[in-house]
């Protein structure tokens, strides 16, 4: 099982925003952070 945290705050309330053939972006439940770029660990 993989964990992803946000990059910002390192909270692990991150989900996906959005995602398909343009992109895929993530968003932080805590801090508001939004990018393509997360934390994640086994």
């Amino acid at each position: 099982m993989t964990i992803k945290y946000c990059p910002k705050c390192k909270s692990r309330s991150i989900y996906l925003y959005l995602g398909g053939t343009v992109g895929i972006l993530y968003k932080c439940k805590k801090c508001g952070y939004m990018g393509p770029i997360i934390l994640e660990e086994d």
